[in-house]
């Protein structure tokens, strides 16, 4: 049977095959903000509603969880809205608004409201989530040779967003205020609106529900892919239960258990959640370079492969800390070293499955349904993130 791409020769107009096209650029920009400005908030909330609301550290830390678990559920509506007559840039424009307005909130320094500007920025990041996820998706056709490097730059974005975050509210709050805090923030959302708006035009394309006629035929929709489908978001739950470690037991690991000192001088534990994140710039390139002699061999391995050797490696992260904890067994402090290369692992996974994932999903999804085929990864990081307060390295 003749298909729709054998019948309608069709070019997307968004980019050349060896070029990325003009509005992943704009969408990395905005991304960049808007996940600044959610990273700046998630680096110090705990310690907000310790040290300044009266929270107790256990409250604290609970409506912490419970603040991510919303922000993380919050794409199953936003995905619906890209999917509806909303679209993928508008969903993503008010996200981004309604966190810029909830920040602005905060400066008035009401308990009152906090629970309710609390859900309106926990909802307004789901929105942005999966209305820029979308938007990534539909810059490129499914068969597009730079569609998973294209969200990787994505993902690079969103980590040189995640290491400066912490460190410019941890600066501004020891030399400042929290309102100092908020208002960054508040300011970083509202950029990330003024870059959607700039860059509108190069996102037009990607607004609109396009059919992919490389997948597509004249009976319908092909079948979904359910057991591709189902190992993807295992993949993003395990990885996800391991990674939240990083902010949370590996982090009391270091403090109570590893030698920090060098030189005479200790190495501060708050540095070690920064971590996570260099670690992934720094292997980014990497991983690049492996790939592309391996492309040039024409051995590279499928996105889908390369997500599953994330999810292994996932797995493997804990035995760097199986063995520490033996070397430790009689009450010594071991070498940080050991948690590094955790946490290394970790980076080379994340680098393989958070950040191809969504490429992944969305070339498998049916056109009309990739909004919400997105919603479901970020519902496998939710159940990730639960699962890992209750299991710990």
């Amino acid at each position: 049977m003749q298909t729709v791409a054998q019948q309608t020769p069709y070019t997307f107009p968004t980019a050349d095959n060896d070029t990325h096209p003009t509005g992943l650029y704009f969408l990395c920009a905005a991304v960049g903000a808007e996940r600044f400005s959610f990273f700046l908030l998630s680096s110090v909330l705990v310690l907000y509603l310790n040290e300044h609301v009266g929270l107790s550290a256990a409250q604290a830390v609970q409506s912490f969880g419970l603040f991510l678990c919303v922000s993380y559920l919050a794409p199953l509506i936003g995905g619906r809205l890209c999917d509806g007559n909303f679209g993928s840039l508008q969903t993503a424009l008010y996200g981004a608004l309604i966190q810029g307005l909830g920040y602005a909130a905060l400066l008035g320094d009401s308990v009152a409201v906090l629970p309710l500007v609390m859900l309106l920025l926990a909802l307004g990041s789901g929105f942005f989530k999966a209305g820029s996820q979308s938007l990534m998706a539909n810059l490129y056709t499914a068969q597009h040779p730079l569609r998973a490097r294209g969200f990787s730059h994505l993902y690079v974005a969103i980590n040189v967003a995640a290491l400066a975050a912490p460190i410019v509210g941890g600066v501004v709050q020891k030399c400042s205020s929290w309102v100092a805090v908020f208002a960054i923030a508040s300011l970083a959302a509202m950029a990330s609106v003024g870059v959607l708006m700039l860059g509108r035009q190069s996102l037009a394309v990607a607004a609109r529900r396009m059919p992919d006629f490389a997948t597509q035929s004249v009976v319908g929709t092909p079948p979904v892919p359910l057991c591709r489908l189902s190992l993807l978001l295992l993949a993003g739950v395990v990885f996800t239960a391991g990674a939240v470690q990083s902010h949370s037991s590996l982090l009391l690991w270091v403090r109570d258990k590893t030698d920090r000192s060098i030189g005479g001088a200790e190495v501060p534990v708050a540095w070690f959640a920064a971590a996570p994140s260099a670690l992934v710039l720094l292997i980014a390139p990497l991983l690049a370079m492996v790939f592309a002699r391996l492309q040039r061999v024409q051995r590279e391995p499928s996105v889908f492969r390369k997500i599953m050797l994330g999810f292994v490696v996932s797995c493997l992260a804990a035995v760097p800390m199986w063995i520490a904890s033996m070397l430790s067994a009689g009450g010594q402090r071991t070498s940080v070293l050991w948690v590094l290369l955790c946490l290394a692992m970790l980076a080379t996974s994340e680098l393989l499955v958070l950040a191809l994932a969504p490429s992944e999903l969305t070339r498998l999804a049916p056109t009309t349904r990739r909004g919400r085929w997105l919603s479901y990864w970020f519902v496998a990081q939710a159940i990730g993130n639960l699962l890992g307060g209750w299991l710990h390295f």
